[in-house]
């Protein structure tokens, strides 16, 4: 069986997690006789990504993508468990189905820091780290920066040396939850650049999953990035302006204290949930 998951050309932490999470909780998948694609972390369970896949899938915690792509079909699937409530309305699926993000198990295999860094953390989506000077706006804020495309264990080390953390990366707020380190979603560019509703919608079916509301804390949208060096000239005073903007917006959220954590007993108990349905699926 083979790991299947979006491979983004800039790299994105939440899709290149799933090599280091697979090979921690099941070292062994590339033995399982009874699938041929392990289908992972990630929206991808669309038409355009999941029905291009020759032979059997096995999907272990992916969610739907609710634009563009259509609804995959799924009589060569068999689904151990999905993302969240949201997944399973939009897909025909039993509740049951629905568990959370598989990177919830990193509670189970991972510990904070003990080095944590003073400062805040800030992480983007990735497509806004290509877009924009992100590192500027962080160090304009007083934040740490983590790099949504850099190598998955240096963000991670970024993630958990943070006393709290503010992301529009939904995954650094799953592992910062999963790690009890408190987190913020904001909105700054990824809503423009994909659509707002499909954005919200992972979101919200995560969320669900574990009980926690993921209503941005702000959205203040940065521009699109001029095209050529006219626009970029004419753009360049107003997007420094935008930048402190959402500056001032981080440090606002930071001073307010505004952060959210699901609650330690429904998220052991998903974690729980989900080792036990990966650990029956191995001896099926």
């Amino acid at each position: 069986m083979r790991l299947y998951y979006y491979k983004d050309p800039i790299g994105n932490f939440g899709d290149d997690l799933n090599t280091l999470l697979w090979e921690k909780i099941w070292p062994d998948y590339s033995d399982y006789p009874h699938a041929d694609w392990l289908v992972g972390i990630g929206s991808i369970l669309t038409a355009e990504k999941l029905d291009i896949l020759p032979g059997t899938k096995l999907i272990m915690g992916s969610g739907y993508w609710p634009i563009g792509d259509g609804k995959p079909g799924l009589t060569s699937c068999r689904v151990g468990f999905v993302r969240g409530p949201l997944t399973c309305r939009a897909l025909g699926l039993p509740e049951q189905m629905a568990i959370t993000d598989p990177a919830a198990v990193l509670s189970s295999l991972m510990t904070v820091s003990s080095r944590l860094d003073e400062r805040v953390g800030f992480m983007p989506h990735h497509l806004t780290h290509n877009a924009f000077d992100c590192a500027k706006i962080a160090e304009m804020a007083g934040m740490r920066y983590i790099d949504p495309t850099g190598p998955v264990e240096h963000v991670l080390s970024g993630i958990i040396e943070s006393p709290k953390i503010l992301v529009e990366a939904m995954h650094g707020a799953i592992v910062a939850d999963a790690m009890g380190i408190p987190w913020q979603r904001i909105s700054i560019f990824n809503r423009k650049i994909m659509p707002g509703e499909a954005v919200d919608f992972k979101w919200q079916d995560w969320g669900a999953s574990l009980g926690v509301d993921t209503t941005p804390a702000f959205e203040r949208l940065l521009p699109w990035p001029g095209r050529n060096p006219l626009q970029k000239m004419f753009k360049k005073t107003g997007l420094e302006r935008m930048m402190r903007r959402v500056s001032d917006d981080l440090r606002s959220v930071i001073q307010e204290g505004r952060y959210r954590l699901s609650r330690r007993q429904v998220l052991s108990g998903r974690v729980n949930q989900l080792l036990e349905r990966i650990a029956g699926i191995k001896i099926s």
